[in-house]
């Protein structure tokens, strides 16, 4: 039997695969934004993607995923962790924290009110098969320990989504159910939008659906609107670049489409500085048929509807996260080839500088 793989962004932020963090508030006055500079860091203490990455404070946070003793590694050797380390961007180190309760990939991680919550995501033994589990946890960097909170509910479960936050409320959009890990394997992308309320440790179900199905997609809350684009559609080469809106104080009129993404990939990494979506790397680059894996930066202005390119990333990766910290942009690991393909890479990007 053949092995595959596919991968998310993320985290996606979450990708993902699309993440929410920490950010100057919108009023806030922003620089101008340029092309970017990229800053190679400390690298992650091992190989590792299809994690999630959040921020607390002035640490970077990657939680699960999977990793390898080495880039090269075989796909038999490669696990679903329950590992969780941060970055200390102060003094520029690595740093264990204490593990998940559950290995968990593709996991749904948003960070509110100090803390860190994963919502559900992807779990199974090495490189088979994964199902969506609804475990969901809490933890708090101050006593550096995970509390079970209430579950994804029943037939929401699901890892890879898109990822906002407005206030104590996280949203979940689209997302994935079953990955199968080998050649023409089933990849359950869904539609489906959720929200947790950090503040009452419950759930709410009944938002409108994605006008598609989408898994290892990017988004975030910008301004009053959840906000999600790219991503993949049942299959890891059916990538698209849509990009939708859902009014959050309007949520009956629905997702309403909004300009595309320059470049259709699933993948991709996200985060979010006041009324920009910026927007990393993926998967299906056609003009690179050995690795598949894009350099592309492409930023969403949520005032103007519109999309910029910025500067490429110094090392292109897939099923990764960003985090803003600072109106600075952290990217950690991520898969340097299509499918499971680890990197150790740690980057910083600056999106208000040129060189």
């Amino acid at each position: 039997m053949k092995l595959t793989y596919t991968t998310i962004a993320s985290w996606t932020i979450l990708i993902n695969h699309a993440i929410a963090s920490p950010t100057p508030p919108d009023h806030r006055p922003q620089p101008q934004l340029a092309n970017g500079i990229w800053h190679d860091l400390p690298p992650v203490p091992q190989p590792w993607q299809e994690g999630a990455v959040a921020a607390v404070g002035n640490r970077v946070y990657v939680i699960g995923g999977i990793t390898s003793p080495s880039t090269t590694a075989e796909l038999s050797a490669i696990n679903t962790t329950t590992l969780v380390q941060y970055f200390d961007i102060v003094t520029q180190t690595w740093h264990d924290a204490a593990p998940m309760p559950v290995s968990i990939n593709h996991g749904n991680a948003a960070s509110v009110g100090g803390k860190i919550y994963m919502l559900g995501g992807l779990s199974g033994a090495n490189m088979t098969e994964w199902s969506a589990i609804p475990n969901s946890y809490v933890y708090d960097p101050t006593s550096d320990s995970w509390t079970e909170i209430a579950p994804m509910p029943t037939g929401t479960a699901r890892g890879a989504c898109a990822i906002g936050v407005q206030g104590p409320e996280i949203y979940l959009a689209g997302g994935m159910t079953t990955l199968q890990l080998w050649e023409g394997g089933l990849q359950g992308s869904v539609s489906t939008v959720t929200s947790y309320n950090t503040a009452t440790d419950t759930w709410t179900t009944t938002y409108a659906p994605l006008p598609g199905p989408r898994d290892h997609v990017a988004g975030a809350v910008l301004g009053k609107k959840f906000y999600v684009t790219g991503g993949r559609d049942h299959d890891q080469f059916n990538w698209k670049n849509n990009t939708w809106a859902l009014d959050l104080s309007d949520v009956s009129a629905g997702w309403v489409e909004k300009a595309n993404m320059p470049t259709a990939r699933g993948g991709l990494a996200s985060a979010r500085i006041g009324k920009y979506l910026f927007t990393f790397g993926g998967e299906g680059n056609p003009n690179d048929p050995v690795n598949m894996v894009f350099d592309n930066v492409e930023v969403y202005d949520a005032t103007k509807d519109d999309w910029r390119k910025l500067g490429p990333m110094r090392v292109p990766r897939h099923g990764t996260g960003a985090v803003a910290v600072e109106g600075k942009i952290y990217v950690p690991g991520g898969g340097v080839k299509i499918s499971a393909s680890p990197t150790d890479a740690m980057s910083m990007f600056d999106p208000w500088l040129s060189k």
